[in-house]
């Protein structure tokens, strides 16, 4: 026959089972309930990013995406920034099997160059300057393609050597009527080195 404690422990488990079964509603509850909060935040957002009058976010501005795409560091660094151009502009450039057969060389931007090349930024675009000097960078000693390249000639009219290491000076004509040359010395280890803007 069955006992007080047998029917206690009865009343114990089906007292277990239904809460079990209480737990398991209210956890799907909660779970609905997320779900739905979720998508009312989603809903409002999009209707905010439809409507900004709505107290959403704003399109975002093209100039501040840029200066996000540009680290600070960068930006404070003028010198940095532009050799960055330089090498954007070699990829720019040509496809992968154009810049392996033209690499771009070593290459240093000298004291005086990138204040050149915002005092005639005037006359020609600092982006159009960085992409004659990727072309120089992965070209051949003193040539660049199809660019006016000549040697810079001293006083006597020998070519142009630097006098603390012996570096070549070369040039080459930017611009439409060729009256500014970008100038640079060429290494004898092959590096260029970004001279100033003359004419």
């Amino acid at each position: 026959t069955e006992t007080a404690a047998d029917r206690d422990r009865q009343l114990l488990l089906g007292a277990l089972e239904a809460a079990r079964e209480e737990i398991h509603g209210l956890r799907r509850k909660l779970a609905e309930a997320r779900l739905d909060s979720a998508d009312a935040d989603a809903g409002g957002a999009r209707r905010r990013d439809r409507d900004p009058a709505a107290g959403g976010p704003r399109p975002a501005d093209p100039e501040q995406l840029a200066r996000l795409a540009i680290p600070v560091a960068v930006v404070r660094d003028a010198t940095r920034a532009h050799h960055l151009e330089i090498v954007a502009a070699w990829l720019a450039r040509d496809h992968d099997a154009g810049r392996l057969q033209r690499p771009l060389g070593a290459l240093a931007l000298g004291p005086d160059y990138v204040e050149a090349v915002h005092a005639h930024e005037d006359r020609v675009p600092a982006a159009a300057v960085a992409a004659i000097a990727a072309r120089i960078a992965s070209g051949k000693l003193g040539e660049a393609d199809d660019l006016d390249v000549r040697p810079e000639l001293g006083r006597e009219g020998a070519p142009e050597r630097r006098a603390d290491d012996g570096a070549t000076g070369w040039s080459c004509a930017l611009g439409e009527d060729g009256d500014l040359r970008l100038r640079w010395w060429t290494r004898d280890d092959g590096a260029i080195e970004l001279r100033d803007l003359a004419g």
